[in-house]
């Protein structure tokens, strides 16, 4: 409709359906005030969305996640010889690289919903 409106005026005839635009002044200028207000607030919001989410890098956050983890393992590991059983850190690796994973597949349904290349 956005589109189509710039359309208006130009001939005699609606863009969309053909018929006669003698009489649609009020219609008209309804759709040209809805898509001037509202539609820019929405394509502003859609640009904030992509801006988000392309400045989201999930990598950096997993990689700090990961490195913070395995910093606590290793002030975890230096009190084993203080207890009786020897503490088993988990690996969290694996885990790590499945967020990854589906961090990606995330940001790839976001940008296709949001129709972003």
């Amino acid at each position: 409709m956005h589109t189509g409106l710039e359309y208006v005026g130009k001939g005699k005839n609606c863009p969309f359906c053909g018929q006669d635009l003698k009489n649609a002044e009020r219609i008209i200028s309804a759709y040209r005030n809805y898509f001037d207000e509202k539609y820019q607030k929405y394509l502003n919001s859609l640009k904030t969305c992509y801006s988000e989410i392309k400045n989201w890098n999930i990598e950096n956050i997993l990689s700090g996640i990961d490195s913070d983890f395995n910093q606590a393992c290793s002030h975890v590991k230096s009190w084993d010889g203080y207890l009786k059983e020897e503490t088993d850190v988990p690996n969290i690796s694996t885990e790590i690289g499945r967020l990854r994973q589906e961090g990606m597949e995330i940001k790839k349904r976001l940008k296709k919903k949001l129709k972003i290349n």
